[in-house]
């Protein structure tokens, strides 16, 4: 979850992170946010785009700069179970498939190909190159275009 509020006066905003823990079914436990990031990782700047400045504007309009991002109806935090049942409800029939995770994977994989594996891994704050590729980029299914370095090489054999 990400706590947002203005930073030293600037038009920027700063957010800050920790983990949401949902105990769902240990009796007594609510749902809290924790300071610490999972694994007591340090913390981790994530510079938004444009849209992504706007969105989260608007939602703090409603909430408030110390509140949760997304909000239950009471104003506490919104449990990840929640969270999916309102994002089926807003997506049209064909998109019910997406799910919070979702948006995480496709900005790893628009980053990875705009910007390498190295950068991607950056952004998603993986302490591994290889968690990155195993888990958030999509497959590339068709190979590089290589055909000018496979027409040199048959040049040069004769071919």
């Amino acid at each position: 979850m990400v706590r947002c509020g203005s930073a030293g006066g600037s038009a920027h905003g700063h957010c800050r992170g920790g983990t949401l823990i949902d105990h769902q079914r240990v009796a007594g436990r609510p749902l809290h946010r924790q300071e610490a990031r999972k694994g007591d990782a340090p913390a981790h700047t994530v510079v938004l785009p444009r849209f992504g400045v706007e969105a989260f504007t608007a939602l703090l309009g409603e909430t408030g700069p110390e509140g949760p991002v997304f909000a239950n109806r009471d104003g506490g935090w919104m449990s990840l179970a929640n969270m999916r049942r309102a994002l089926r409800a807003a997506l049209p029939d064909e998109l019910r498939w997406v799910t919070p995770h979702s948006f995480r994977r496709t900005v790893a994989t628009v980053v990875r190909d705009d910007l390498g594996p190295a950068l991607t891994q950056q952004q998603l704050s993986h302490s591994k190159l290889s968690t990155t590729e195993a888990h958030y980029l999509q497959r590339h299914t068709r190979g590089p275009d290589v055909r000018s370095t496979l027409d040199r090489f048959a040049g040069e054999c004769g071919g």
